[in-house]
């Protein structure tokens, strides 16, 4: 018997609900990824990613330590990581760089939607808001 499409997505709230709590008791991020229903349903586990450890610090995304490596080479502080600054009445968070990226290897969130965009571009922002940050 197939499942329809409303039993699949009903199922995967469902499991969502029950991974969050999960989640929540290990300090833990857990997102599903594609689900296709028909004669056997499957769901991937898309990632599962530690957000704080046991001293309830946050750790940094795989992103955001490859952009801690490259910030010296860009000429910045290694304080823009993760540090909300206003920039033309949007908030912007500076949150990783992404090495296989060529033309925007800058990952960004704006008023929490992900952008990327260039080293120029980026240096641009946070000199305006920021001067002191660079070396």
């Amino acid at each position: 018997m197939e499942y329809s499409k409303t039993e699949v997505k009903n199922m995967r709230e469902d499991v969502l609900e029950a991974l969050q709590k999960v989640a929540e008791q290990y300090n833990s991020k857990i997102e599903l990824g594609s689900t296709q229903y028909g004669l056997e349903m499957k769901t991937s586990l898309r990632f599962l990613r530690k957000t704080s450890d046991q001293y309830g610090e946050t750790v940094l995304s795989k992103e955001a330590i490859r952009l801690k490596r490259m910030i010296s080479t860009l000429g910045l502080h290694d304080n823009v990581i993760n540090e909300p600054f206003v920039y033309r009445g949007y908030t912007i968070v500076i949150t990783g760089y992404s090495a296989r990226a060529k033309k925007y290897p800058i990952l960004f969130t704006k008023n929490n939607k992900k952008y990327k965009c260039t080293v120029a571009q980026m240096k641009e922002m946070v000199k305006i808001v920021h001067p002191e940050y660079f070396l």
